[in-house]
């Protein structure tokens, strides 16, 4: 949490971390993408179980994250997660695609800009 400008427990005064633009920096954008690429990694077995239900298309598993993780996302960052979904091959919504899929949707949208202000 202290790479991530956020020391648990230790805010810089009684009124807490102050939103917005003012908590980015290179490295602290940094390491919460690598936390996330570290967490999205460490669950993969959970994501895929979780968007089980949405396995029918690269699209409908980019929706199911995207709703999962309250991202409001621009149009052409969700066309990118879009590519990202379907590269690699033909879509079969096997077990180990969903596990890989899901990971990396997850990293990426929780690295992403818009993330950031949720």
């Amino acid at each position: 949490m202290t790479n991530m400008s956020q020391t648990l427990y230790e805010p810089p005064n009684v009124a807490g971390w102050v939103l917005g633009q003012s908590w980015f920096s290179t490295g602290a954008m940094l390491a919460r993408m690598n936390f996330a690429s570290t967490l999205a990694l460490n669950q993969k077995f959970n994501l895929a179980t979780a968007a089980s239900g949405a396995k029918s298309s690269p699209q409908a598993v980019v929706n199911f994250m995207t709703e999962r993780l309250t991202a409001d996302l621009e149009s052409a960052t969700r066309n990118d997660l879009n590519v990202y979904a379907a590269a690699n091959g033909a879509w079969t919504g096997s077990t180990s695609q969903l596990q890989a899929k899901t990971a990396g949707l997850a990293h990426l949208i929780i690295g992403s800009p818009e993330y950031q202000f949720v």
